[in-house]
């Protein structure tokens, strides 16, 4: 972080070392920072910076502004479709999303989410699990084992007892 600070102190335009430094920023824990670092960016491409974008919608996401990082990353979804990165990241922001509103008992809004969260990335692993919990809970076994082959599939590690609530007790062993 030092080298980048001071190589921003020469020449405040360096985009990437804003990036760099925003990285460094939000590995070490320092969000606000990041944060900061990330709008600069966006500032100096007026808003085409993907990775700035990207790293904004996850510190946004990881600090309580799921909403905020959704409609940020949707936005720039929308002008980059074929962003794999980007869809993962808006994936998370939504299954973050999905957790507050479960958090907050609005479980129809937390089904919601947990669904687009696997339609843009089939192998979002907790958000299958989740989903399966929840038609295991509802009693509809066949739809909990599907999300569980997917959550298998992406190999997500389900927790002890879960696959063999569903009679899959052998399932993890042949993925």
């Amino acid at each position: 972080m030092a080298e980048l600070k001071r190589a921003l102190q020469t020449d405040g335009a360096l985009a990437a070392a804003w990036i760099g430094l925003g990285a460094a920023q939000e590995a070490a824990g320092r969000p606000a920072e990041a944060e900061a670092s990330y709008r600069k960016v966006i500032e100096l491409s007026r808003g085409g910076d993907v990775a700035a974008s990207r790293g904004l919608g996850r510190v946004l996401a990881l600090t309580d502004r799921e909403e905020q990082a959704v409609d940020l990353l949707e936005r720039m979804l929308k002008d980059r479709p074929g962003e794999a990165d980007l869809r993962g990241d808006l994936a998370q922001a939504h299954y973050l999303l999905g957790v507050k509103r479960l958090k907050e008992d609005r479980r129809e809004e937390f089904l919601e989410e947990m669904n687009t969260t696997v339609q843009l990335d089939p192998d979002h692993g907790p958000a299958h699990y989740n989903l399966a919990l929840t038609a295991l809970e509802q009693g509809d076994t066949a739809a909990a084992r599907r999300h569980a082959e997917a959550g298998l599939s992406a190999g997500y590690q389900f927790p002890p007892g879960f696959l063999e609530a569903l009679g899959m007790a052998g399932a993890a062993a042949h993925q």
